[in-house]
């Protein structure tokens, strides 16, 4: 299944969240390593991580696993955004498992990642030396690529695995960090219009990044979509009973941002879940209502940036 869209992830600037390390004693530095920590993850997954999920990717549609090497290498380029790179994003990965504060599945998911890494390394770099700058394949009749195939197999697909294992400790400590973040907003503003909207913009982007992760966890999508769901409707009935409360800013919001494009999204979950409920989902489905998913999540996040300053 071949998904195609383009997301924002910048609701981050509109609700920023400030994650802690939890515990009684928190300290600023320790907030701080935390952030860190879990930055350099979400980097993994969006950068680094994308780049060899795709060369694997590109490696097997030119090279069936199981038969080898068959003469198609030619158009394999290996890894082409050179050498220093890699090692800065591997070492990168290697730092985040190791430093403070310790999380041990966390950081043990995380280097699970980095062993494959570690090990088709120089393969990668000889393969685009092999295939694309000096075609030494056509002279050597593609020994050396026979020889590199299982080393690939093994790698890529270990590395695949592995990542697929840390995304859901990583996504558990990023909701953890959050839902902290959000008790210290609900004892600042009270269970009211601030509030409902921070927890909204919270829970559409757990949904939405679920939605677009690599490895679509459909059990995952559903709880998250019916929270967030459930948190609209909650905020929907809130604004419209203590309309009178609101300042005429955040009336403005609630119109512009709540009624109009927090909406829409709201819509297309539901929409998503009753396909689920029924039945009705399969991938050519699942890439069209992901797509419009996340047209009207980008337009939702376009307008709470656009309005952010009216909702306090």
């Amino acid at each position: 299944m071949k998904i195609i869209f383009t997301l924002l992830l910048c609701l981050i600037s509109v609700f920023p969240i400030m994650a802690q390390k939890p515990g009684k004693n928190t300290s600023a530095s320790s907030d701080a390593a935390y952030i860190r920590k879990l930055n350099a993850i979400t980097s993994f997954y969006n950068t680094f991580g994308a780049r060899i999920g795709s060369l694997a990717k590109d490696y097997f549609e030119h090279v069936d696993p199981e038969k080898g090497v068959t003469g198609k290498e030619d158009d394999y380029y290996g890894f082409t955004d050179g050498e220093g790179y890699y090692d800065s994003e591997v070492r990168a990965l290697e730092n985040a498992a190791k430093s403070a504060p310790l999380i041990p599945d966390l950081d043990r998911a995380i280097l699970a990642c980095v062993g494959p890494l570690k090990a088709i390394r120089e393969n990668l770099f000889k393969a685009q030396e092999y295939y694309k700058k000096t075609r030494l394949f056509e002279l050597d009749k593609f020994e050396k690529g026979k020889l590199w195939h299982p080393v690939f197999v093994k790698g890529f697909n270990d590395f695949i695995e592995a990542k697929k294992n840390l995304y859901p400790l990583y996504n558990a400590e990023m909701e953890k960090y959050a839902d902290i973040e959000l008790n210290k907003i609900l004892k600042k503003y009270g269970n009211g219009f601030v509030f409902l909207h921070h927890k909204a913009a919270n829970y559409g982007e757990r949904a939405i990044k679920t939605a677009t992760a690599e490895q679509f966890d459909e059990a995952l999508f559903k709880k998250q979509a019916a929270a967030f769901i459930a948190v609209y409707k909650e905020l929907d009935e809130y604004s419209r009973l203590n309309s009178a409360k609101l300042t005429k800013n955040q009336k403005e919001y609630y119109r512009v941002v709540t009624q109009s494009s927090m909406s829409g999204y709201n819509d297309n979950l539901k929409l998503m879940l009753d396909d689920f409920e029924y039945g009705k989902v399969d991938d050519d489905k699942l890439n069209n209502s992901l797509n419009y998913l996340v047209d009207s999540y980008n337009n939702y996040v376009k307008k709470m940036n656009t309005y952010q300053s009216m909702l306090y």
